[in-house]
């Protein structure tokens, strides 16, 4: 045993007055470091990249906007993957509704005997506010197969529908590495001691 051990304790081991003042330190030490929401960035990619590229340009950290821009193209494929690999209720919806879209998407083909040469969105970074309706413009189509009304409104609900999940995700990473929870979880992994008041003692 190291003979620091002798005079320091664990989180666990400390008093509970002195446990409240360790996680004050705990917090401080761990708190989160700028670009925090990189690792969610990269979650979103993630997601997204069955169906083509994505780039997240910035958010509000009130939660209010997300700005992304991406280029999608559905197929049964990747809509197929991205079931099976995303179990969350929140996150199934979004998908189900992309096949829906999609489903329709061919119907409505087949009842106009147009050529079926795919459903894509082009959607612009300038998306901010998750109310906002958009320009039909921004979700581009092939110029012999413009976009219906019905097929429009899906494809901006698409897009409303994956900014709040993204926000929903970028809210509760903050919320998890800024929680006493995760910094007790720090704490253990960094094998951070106390003394008897709950200062982090440092060797």
């Amino acid at each position: 045993m190291n003979e620091l051990d002798n005079l320091t304790y664990t989180y666990d081991e400390l008093s509970d007055v002195a446990k409240r003042c360790a996680l004050e330190k705990l917090h401080d030490r761990f708190a989160p470091d700028h670009g925090w929401w990189e690792t969610v960035y990269e979650s979103i990619s993630e997601f997204c990249s069955p169906l083509g590229g994505v780039a997240v340009q910035g958010f509000d950290s009130n939660g209010g906007w997300i700005a992304w821009e991406g280029y999608f193209r559905f197929t049964d494929e990747a809509l197929e993957s991205m079931a099976n690999n995303y179990g969350g209720e929140q996150e199934q919806e979004v998908i189900a509704y992309m096949q829906e879209t999609l489903a329709l998407y061919r119907l409505s083909k087949q009842a106009l005997g147009l050529e079926d040469n795919g459903l894509w969105a082009d959607y612009d970074i300038n998306y901010r506010n998750v109310g906002t309706v958009l320009d039909k413009s921004v979700l581009q189509h092939t110029e012999d197969s413009p976009l219906s009304d019905e097929l429009y409104i899906r494809l901006v609900k698409i897009k409303e529908d994956m900014c709040e999940m993204f926000l929903k995700w970028l809210g509760d990473e903050y919320d998890y590495i800024t929680s006493d929870e995760y910094a007790i979880e720090m704490g253990e992994c960094n094998d951070v001691r106390f003394d008897e008041e709950g200062s982090i003692v440092d060797d």
